[in-house]
């Protein structure tokens, strides 16, 4: 069993977030908290992750919304790698072992980051292509970009279509 484990926010107002824990974290809103998350379905402390002798759990520790697994919520559930997690409306994919090299702690989805973790968090199988993920999974700069494009095109179709409707009503003798 392993003794570390990382959780992904791969659904919610934080995706791509991810967190290394340890033996055992603290989930919530609150300044305490190993894992704090923004939003106000979470609780000020709204779960607890823990390793124990018969392997990782999960603990609501009184939430408002309260803590889901497998779409039943859950007062107490065992936890295995890629098993999902909802509370409130973050949704967490919990996995065994942080990634040899990759430092603990948060991270960001737009800074530097391998490729097995950006994978992890879009959820895109392995070798899927950059188109693959959600919009709202990629770096804001490249969000910036995909929408310009698409405005960009949409402009040059409108134009290309006024031009055409122009040409053909002076071949017609319309004005």
């Amino acid at each position: 069993m392993s003794e570390h484990a990382r959780l992904y926010v791969v659904g919610g107002p934080e995706v791509g977030r991810s967190f290394a824990i340890g033996p055992r974290a603290v989930i919530g809103r609150g300044s305490e908290c190993d894992v704090r998350l923004r939003g106000t379905t979470i609780s000020r402390r709204h779960a607890r992750v823990e390793r124990t002798r018969a392997g990782w759990s999960v603990l609501d520790l009184g939430s408002t919304n309260g803590v889901h697994k497998d779409g039943r919520r859950v007062e107490r559930a065992t936890l295995a790698d890629r098993d999902e997690l909802l509370l409130g409306d973050v949704r967490l994919r919990f996995r065994l072992a942080a990634e040899p090299g990759e430092e603990p702690g948060r991270r960001e989805w737009g800074g530097l980051r391998s490729r097995a973790a950006r994978r992890e968090l879009s959820g895109a199988p392995r070798g899927a292509g950059f188109f693959t993920a959600a919009l709202d999974q990629r770096p804001w700069w490249v969000q910036l970009f995909l929408v310009g494009s698409a405005l960009l095109a949409a402009a040059m179709l409108a134009r290309s279509a006024f031009l055409l409707v122009r040409t053909l009503r002076g071949l017609s003798g319309q004005p």
